[in-house]
């Protein structure tokens, strides 16, 4: 990843730390589980509990515009 501030490459060999940690246990993994995929989705909904999505209206479609000669 380029960081355009400090015009340098970040995370190049050597990683990039992640936001929360997550405890791969290998008896989940073996059950077919995915404890990161479950961690991650668990934040996403305690997210939207927090600050729930803002209604979107489209505005109504404009008129058309008339070919020449019409």
């Amino acid at each position: 990843m380029f960081d355009p501030i400090n015009n340098e490459w970040i995370g190049e060999n050597e990683g990039i730390p992640p936001d929360m940690e997550v405890l791969m246990e290998a008896r989940a993994v073996a059950e077919g589980r995915d404890p990161q995929l479950e961690q991650g989705v668990a934040e996403a909904l305690r997210l939207l509990g927090e600050r729930p999505p803002t209604e979107i209206v489209p505005p109504p479609f404009p008129t058309p515009a008339r070919g020449v000669g019409e």
